[in-house]
């Protein structure tokens, strides 16, 4: 017993490693067949865990000891501020027309 506390290496031989399933809302089918671990069985997993679909999941490991770790996906700053951005871009732009619209029609 000392010996898995003196020497991590030979711990982590012993328990194995984590297992990467999703990746950025990628399923990884290798690691799904390395675990026996089938598509719906994984579905299962996730819908415990509130998601839909596997684009939903930014990641999703089996852990070593059996548990998962779920991470959502979110937007990121950029992916938010790009938004914001393109909408304000699609007000001006329908602003835009309807006073060309506004202005033809007075002549």
């Amino acid at each position: 017993m000392w010996l898995l506390f003196r020497k991590p290496k030979v711990n982590q031989a012993l328990e194995g490693s984590a297992t990467t399933l999703v990746k950025d809302g990628v399923v990884d089918e290798a690691a799904l067949k390395k675990e026996t671990i089938s598509h719906e069985e994984l579905i299962s997993i996730l819908n415990r865990n509130g998601f839909d679909d596997p684009a939903q999941v930014d990641l999703c490991v089996l852990e070593p000891n059996g548990a998962f770790f779920v991470k959502a996906r979110h937007p990121s700053v950029e992916e938010a501020h790009s938004s914001e951005v393109m909408e304000a871009l699609r007000k001006l732009t329908a602003e835009v027309s309807q006073l060309r619209t506004e202005l033809a029609a007075r002549g």
